[in-house]
């Protein structure tokens, strides 16, 4: 998911048949791969479920973070029949508990539901964060709540990284990304950035 998540981000920021020849030979294999593992762990996760039964996800960050690796690949790789009925049924959750994400999760959660075509709710999400950012002259636009932790999803460098790219898609809002770029800025001033997160 990281890699092909990279490789979408690569072949976003440049334009080059190279580059896009290089990146769909890996999306190749990678994304039939992905979309194997997600459907395997819907099937099972619907297996027993009652009808009137929530389907229960289990880690969300996982999962979103696969349908957000699955956005960048949405034209070239179209979504089959069954993935489309997992992915539906995936978004929806997503468009109803979002309010009980965390930061990082919120932001891939923007990002997905904007992809596919969840505007509405993307922008709500996007309002929200802005509500709850802090924010100064010195330090730029922050959340104070985004804190490192032993996870890979617990990184605030990435968070912040994800969040810029959210409310550059989703709302078009540069005054805020500017904001959040300075203290990106100042993180990177003080502190030392040891892995590619």
């Amino acid at each position: 998911r990281h890699i092909l998540a990279g490789l979408g981000h690569l072949s976003k920021l440049t334009k080059t048949s190279d580059i896009n020849n290089k990146t769909d030979q890996i999306a190749k294999t990678g994304i039939p791969f992905l979309d194997t593992k997600f459907l395997d762990y819907y099937k099972n996760r619907i297996k027993d479920l009652k009808p009137s039964e929530k389907i229960i996800w289990g880690s969300p960050y996982s999962n979103l973070h696969y349908l957000y690796t699955r956005s960048f690949y949405l034209e070239k790789h179209p979504l089959s029949d069954t993935l489309k009925k997992a992915v539906k049924l995936y978004l929806e959750t997503a468009k109803n508990d979002w309010l009980n994400y965390s930061i990082y999760e919120k932001g891939l959660a923007a990002l997905t539901l904007n992809r596919f075509d969840e505007k509405e709710t993307a922008k709500k999400i996007i309002e929200s964060l802005k509500e709850t950012a802090s924010s100064n002259e010195d330090s730029g636009m922050y959340w104070i709540s985004n804190k490192s932790g032993w996870y890979w999803y617990q990184s605030p460098i990435e968070t912040q990284a994800l969040l810029i790219e959210a409310f550059a898609e989703v709302n078009n809002d540069k005054k805020s990304v500017d904001a959040m770029k300075v203290w990106l800025l100042k993180n990177k001033q003080t502190k030392n950035w040891p892995t590619t997160k």
